[in-house]
């Protein structure tokens, strides 16, 4: 008599677990920090062994989440049945625990884009964060529009500080936890006296592009800011030959007066010329129309500072805003799998590149950074939701 096979599908899911689960290990131990289980620990993350034995664990369970399962009841038997977790966590738990993970992600997010520090030839007693920020969309195919706010720190490569807001908080530097003595380092959207002064007034210095429709200047005499008292900047670099020039000024905001320094690097005519048609073509592009002014201002790089002299002398300040590029190359990063709507945009630093760099060095950063900071930054997304 015959008999009928036995099923052998539940011995094929325990070998297909097996293997998911040494893939993961192995990942932990090859691309992963080795203070993860410690920094869990610390960040509130991982407090007490219960049903999750490790932090290697939550983290496999929480990128299971947010990249496969539609719900924590999806996330409550699955965790279960591959045995991640050796007891069935609620929805609620999970709930818990996925919010209490945030500020862990974010750590080890900054520690995944960490590149090895650049060579540079300036001051290294003072942190330099170079700031940024772009738009994230929530999960789902209606997801929310978020703000990520960035900092870059330079010398050691890594972020340094990440932050979260609605789309209706704008970019600013005064977001920006500040130490005495940091160098923050912006583009345009950031040259505003009220951002200016508030980095200064935490012991800080700035540097960022200028724009005078944005940011008002005053000869270093003016008692007040009235318009009798204000830098004609236009007019000034009419009289300019191609090189490097740089005046001192005011900037007011409120009660407070700022010294800073305005920096005017003036190309050839011909790299102007290139330079306001790149302008035109990315109004063009939005449907605007470039002014007259606009246009002549595109022609030149202005930069605002409020670094001290002698210690940064104006080659100094130049080749501290071309390291700029660091920052446009950790944003992209986390823009270009569509997990993002838009990016920063800003001020490209590629157009220093004309002056000083080659423009092949943002490629090859790319290629050089990990593939898993979109991981987590979906991770990142789904804390949210929940909070």
């Amino acid at each position: 008599m015959s008999h009928r096979k036995q099923h052998t599908s539940s011995e094929s899911s325990v070998q297909v677990s097996e293997l998911a689960t040494a893939d993961w290990q192995q990942l932990v131990q090859q691309r992963l920090p080795s203070t993860l289980e410690s920094q869990a620990r610390a960040l509130g993350a991982f407090v007490r062994v219960r049903r999750i034995q490790s932090a290697s664990l939550l983290l496999r369970a929480l990128l299971c989440y947010v990249l496969s399962l539609s719900s924590l009841k999806d996330l409550s038997m699955w965790s279960r049945l591959v045995g991640v977790t050796s007891g069935v966590i609620s929805g609620q738990g999970w709930h818990k625990r996925l919010r209490q993970s945030l500020a862990w992600l974010l750590w080890l997010f900054g520690e995944l884009l960490a590149a090895p520090p650049p060579s540079w030839s300036g001051p290294t007693s003072q942190r330099i964060l170079l700031v940024d920020g772009t738009e994230v969309k929530s999960l789902g195919a209606k997801g929310e529009l978020w703000r990520l706010h960035g900092a870059y720190n330079l010398l050691s490569g890594c972020l340094a500080w990440v932050q979260v807001t609605t789309r209706q908080v704008g970019e600013s530097l005064g977001l920006v936890p500040v130490q005495p003595g940091d160098i923050l380092v912006g583009d345009g959207i950031y040259s505003r006296a009220p951002q200016l002064v508030a980095v200064a007034q935490k012991g800080g210095y700035s540097l960022t592009r200028f724009s005078p429709h944005h940011l008002p200047v005053y000869a270093v005499q003016a008692p007040t800011c009235s318009s009798a008292y204000q830098v004609d900047v236009n007019s000034w670099l009419h009289t300019l030959a191609p090189g490097v020039y740089e005046r001192n000024a005011l900037v007011h905001c409120e009660q407070t007066t700022l010294s800073v320094r305005v920096i005017a690097i003036v190309p050839t005519p011909e790299k102007a010329e290139a330079r306001q048609s790149k302008k035109e073509h990315e109004a063009r592009a939005k449907g605007r129309k470039l002014s007259e002014q606009a246009r002549f201002l595109a022609g030149f790089i202005l930069l605002v500072t409020t670094l001290p002299l002698p210690q940064w002398p104006t080659a100094l300040v130049i080749e501290l805003y071309a390291c700029r590029w660091h920052i446009e190359i950790v944003q992209p990063q986390m823009t270009k799998a569509n997990v993002l709507a838009s990016g920063g945009g800003g001020d490209h630093i590629a157009d220093l590149h004309l002056l000083f760099r080659h423009d092949d060095a943002i490629d090859e950063q790319f290629n050089e950074l990990s593939f898993l900071p979109r991981q987590f930054l979906l991770a990142l997304n789904g804390c949210l939701e929940l909070s």
